[in-house]
């Protein structure tokens, strides 16, 4: 696998982990969805610049990556408020 494909794996798995964290914490899904995609490609792009040095195109690659984290909160949001209701009607 190259850089890229590693890349855009690691940022799902940072999006998951920081948007499964957040939802369960923070009540109101948008709010949550829009914080946790924002720290994620925050993170991401620190443990980037960490570990390849300063990126050249990293307004681009922000929101880009943003969106993409935000996409992903929106989804696992989804899941983790049907679970609760779920779990909440047994």
């Amino acid at each position: 696998m190259n850089e890229g494909i590693i890349g855009i794996i690691l940022l799902a798995l940072i999006s998951v982990l920081v948007s499964l964290i957040s939802h369960i914490i923070y009540k109101k899904y948008t709010n949550a969805s829009i914080i946790s995609g924002l720290l994620s490609i925050t993170m991401f792009l620190i443990i980037s610049h960490i570990m390849s040095g300063p990126e050249k195109f990293l307004l681009i690659a922000f929101f880009v990556g943003g969106s993409l984290s935000i996409l992903i909160s929106f989804i696992v949001g989804g899941i983790v408020y049907a679970t609760k209701k779920y779990l909440i009607k047994k």
